[in-house]
């Protein structure tokens, strides 16, 4: 009976039951990993929704600014900066020098292919000399504008911005 037990146990059968240290260590590793793929995406669509958030802050400014005023405003675009002009008939005043525009954060989009498309359908490339002569989005003293979508093209991802004509902002995240 003695020996049946040594030759058992130099088997390496063992009748504890439990996990090994590397069976531990493997999982961790793989919720780790799991858990930063979450926390990248989520961030991704944190700062894609804080976009739009920044974009509808300055166009819902224009927007009353066009409305107390009583003018019609422009908003401009190129690959470098953004800015806004009263549109009267006998020519354009910048309206950065009368007041502030809040940041949309159009600053921060340098790096990438912008394209704005109007609700007419003319489709403008935002570069370095664009849109110097056009306003890409017309806000009128009725409260309304001209609209248009302004697509993002990101390294994974396009972020698809759409201004409604009645202010609404809605964004969109696709994939190439």
């Amino acid at each position: 009976m003695e020996l049946e037990k040594t030759q058992t146990l130099e088997t390496g059968f063992n009748n504890k039951k439990g996990f090994t240290l590397i069976e531990l260590l493997i999982t961790l590793v793989i919720i780790g990993i799991m858990s930063s793929m979450v926390f990248i995406n989520f961030s991704t669509l944190n700062s894609v929704e804080a976009r739009g958030k920044s974009f509808q802050r300055t166009f819902d400014f224009l927007a009353e600014e066009s409305i107390t005023t009583g003018n019609i405003i422009g908003w401009y675009a190129n690959n470098d900066s953004e800015s806004a002009y009263f549109i009267s008939i006998d020519g354009l005043k910048m309206i950065d020098s009368l007041i502030e525009m809040p940041p949309s954060g159009f600053q921060d989009l340098l790096n990438y292919e912008k394209i704005f498309k109007s609700f007419d359908g003319n489709i403008y490339e935002i570069d370095d000399e664009s849109n110097k002569q056009s306003p890409l989005i017309v806000f009128y003293p009725s409260g309304e504008n001209s609209g248009g979508s302004l697509k993002i093209k990101r390294q994974d991802f396009v972020q698809i911005i759409h201004i409604g004509k009645n202010g609404v902002i809605e964004i969109e995240k696709a994939e190439y």
